[in-house]
C-alpha cells in the first residue's frame, strides 16, 4: 500500500487546472479566513465516492460517479476540526443536502486518510504540500462527510475531509462533483491535402508524432494483465496502420476516454474491450507499449509518457467497425506521464490495406533521392499476362514525365510477382512485364532506349509477407530503380 501510494503521490490520476484566483461561490462554500493550500478543477473526471469506513485497507461501499470536479484545500487558523465539522454540517442542512455517510476519529478507520487519498489523489502535488496535511495526520481528529442534493435536474455531490495534520491549524478538503458534464468534442485533425483518417482528435489537442505504415502486423490486446504479467487475449491482425500521438491540456484522461466512447459508438463502432485504472494492471502501459512499439520514437517522446505513466490515470479501449470489404479497428490508450497533461495515442488499423493512390512526379523524385527506387502500383496486367492494360496510361504518363526530367539518367525497370504459381513461371512473367513497360516508355513516349533496362526478379524481393492477400497485392509491382 505504501509503495503504491508513493507512486500515485508523484504522478496522479486526473488533469486539473490550478486556479490562480480561488472560487468561493461554490456549493457549501469555503470557510471564512481560510488559508488556501490549492484549488483544482476539471470539467469531467471520474470520482470514487467513499460511503463507508476503511477496514483492512479497503472501503466496503464506493459509488463511482463522474462530472465536473472542483477541489479546494485550506488551513483555518484558530479553529478545531470539530469547529469545521459543525460549520459544514450546518451548511449541509441550510443548502438542502442529504447526508450519505459521515464519520469521526477511529470509527472511520486508522488508515482512512491513506486510502481516501489513494482513491482520488491530487493531480499535481507540489513538494507534497497538498497531501501532507492529510497524510501526516492525527486520526483522532479526522472527520469525513459525503452528501448529495439535486439541483436543476443535476446531482451535486460533496465530500468534506477534515483533519489536524502536522500544522497547528486544522485543514479541510472540499470536493464538489456536479453530474451531467459532457466530454470534449472529437474533431478532425487532417490538414488540407491530407487523406482523412476515420477518427480524429480531442478538440484542443495537437499532434506530437504520427507514423503511417501501408501494411504491418498488429497485436490487438483485448484483456488486462494477469498475475503473470501477460495478456490472456491477443488477436493478431494486419493492415495499414496509422498511429498518432497527441497531447492536450486542461482535460482528464477520463474525459478523453468518455469522449471517444461516445463518438465511436454513435458512429456504429463495436467496443471489443475497455478498462481503466488498476483493473488493467499496474504494468499495463509498459507491456502494451512493447506489444506494438513505435517504429520511430524521436527523443523517446512517444514511449516515456506511456511507459512511465500513472496506473491510476490510464484508460484503454478497442473498437471495431465492419464494412463489406474491410474492417477498421481503433485502439485508444491514454495516461498521465511525466507532466500534468495527459498523453493519448490512437492507432487505426484497416485490415484491407489500400494500395497507394496515383503517384506524382514529385513523389518519384523524393523516393529515388531517398531510397534509389520507387514502387509503382498503377501499371495493370491481367493474371498471368504481360500485356499492359489501358487503365495504366495515367501512371505511365507520370513515369515518362519524370524520366524525361532527369537529363538522361539511367534506370532499371524491375518486375515483381507474389509467390503463387511456379518459380520459373514467375521469374519469366516478371521479366516480360518489366520489358513491356520499358518498350511502352520507348515506343509511345519517345524515351531513349539506351537509358532503360528491364529485368524480372519474380517473388525474390517481397515487401510484405505472401501469407495473406493483403501482402501479396503489395508484392505485385513494378519498380523504377536508379542505375
Amino acid at each position: 500500500m505504501k509503495k503504491t501510494f508513493l507512486f500515485i503521490l508523484l504522478i496522479a490520476c486526473a488533469v486539473f487546472s490550478f486556479a490562480g484566483e480561488i472560487k468561493t461561490n461554490i456549493p457549501l462554500g469555503v470557510i471564512e479566513n481560510s488559508d488556501f493550500i490549492v484549488q483544482e478543477s476539471v470539467d469531467l473526471a471520474k470520482y470514487d465516492l467513499i460511503l463507508s469506513p476503511e477496514k483492512d485497507d479497503k472501503f466496503e461501499t464506493i459509488k463511482e460517479i463522474d462530472g465536473k470536479v472542483i477541489r479546494t484545500a485550506a488551513y483555518v487558523p484558530e479553529k478545531t476540526t470539530k469547529d469545521l465539522y459543525d460549520m459544514y454540517m450546518e451548511r449541509i442542512r441550510e443548502e438542502g443536502f442529504e447526508i450519505l455517510f459521515k464519520g469521526h476519529a477511529d470509527e472511520l478507520g486508522g488508515d482512512f486518510q491513506d486510502n481516501l487519498y489513494y482513491r482520488n489523489p491530487w493531480d499535481y502535488d507540489k513538494n507534497y504540500e497538498y497531501s501532507v496535511p492529510f497524510k501526516s495526520s492525527n486520526e483522532d481528529t479526522q472527520y469525513y462527510i459525503a452528501a448529495k442534493k439535486k439541483e436543476k435536474g443535476k446531482d451535486i455531490y460533496a465530500t468534506i475531509n477534515i483533519i489536524q495534520g502536522w500544522s497547528k491549524n486544522p485543514a479541510y478538503r472540499l470536493d464538489i462533483i456536479e453530474s451531467g458534464s459532457s466530454g470534449p468534442a472529437v474533431v478532425s485533425d487532417t490538414k488540407p491535402g491530407e487523406k482523412e483518417l476515420p477518427v480524429g482528435m480531442i478538440k484542443g489537442s495537437y499532434v506530437s508524432h504520427r507514423e503511417i505504415v501501408q501494411l504491418a502486423p498488429y497485436n490487438l490486446v483485448l484483456s488486462p494483465l494477469n498475475d503473470k504479467e501477460e495478456f490472456e487475449k491477443v488477436e493478431k491482425i494486419e493492415g495499414s496502420v496509422a498511429r498518432t500521438y497527441y497531447k492536450v491540456d486542461n482535460q482528464s484522461t477520463y474525459a478523453i476516454y468518455k469522449s471517444y466512447l461516445k463518438q465511436l459508438e454513435s458512429e456504429g463502432y463495436e467496443v471489443l474491450f475497455k478498462g481503466g485504472g488498476y483493473e488493467l494492471g499496474e504494468d499495463f502501459q509498459e507491456e502494451i507499449y512493447d506489444t506494438n512499439p513505435f517504429d520511430s520514437d524521436p527523443n523517446y517522446g512517444c514511449s516515456i509518457p506511456f511507459k512511465n505513466g500513472s496506473p491510476s490515470s490510464q484508460y484503454y479501449a478497442v473498437f471495431k467497425k465492419a464494412y463489406p470489404n474491410k474492417e477498421i479497428y481503433v485502439v485508444l490508450n491514454t495516461v498521465i506521464g511525466w507532466g500534468k497533461s495527459p498523453d493519448y495515442r490512437i492507432d487505426i488499423i484497416e485490415t484491407d490495406a489500400e494500395l497507394p493512390e496515383v503517384i506524382t512526379s514529385d513523389a518519384i523524385t523524393i523516393a529515388i533521392n531517398e531510397k534509389g527506387k520507387m514502387e509503382i502500383y498503377g501499371i495493370y496486367f491481367d493474371t498471368g499476362s504481360y500485356q499492359i492494360l489501358p487503365s495504366s496510361k495515367e501512371t505511365l504518363d507520370i513515369i515518362a514525365k519524370y524520366i524525361k526530367s532527369t537529363n538522361d539518367t539511367k534506370f532499371y525497370i524491375v518486375g515483381h510477382t507474389d509467390n503463387r504459381g511456379g518459380f520459373d513461371m514467375n521469374m519469366k512473367l516478371s521479366e516480360n512485364r518489366a520489358k513491356s513497360v520499358r518498350d511502352k516508355l520507348v515506343n509511345d513516349y519517345g524515351i531513349d532506349a539506351s537509358i532503360l533496362k528491364g529485368y524480372g526478379v519474380g517473388p525474390l524481393c517481397p515487401v510484405f509477407s505472401n501469407d495473406s492477400e493483403s501482402g501479396r497485392k503489395f508484392n505485385r509491382r513494378v519498380e523504377i530503380v536508379k542505375q
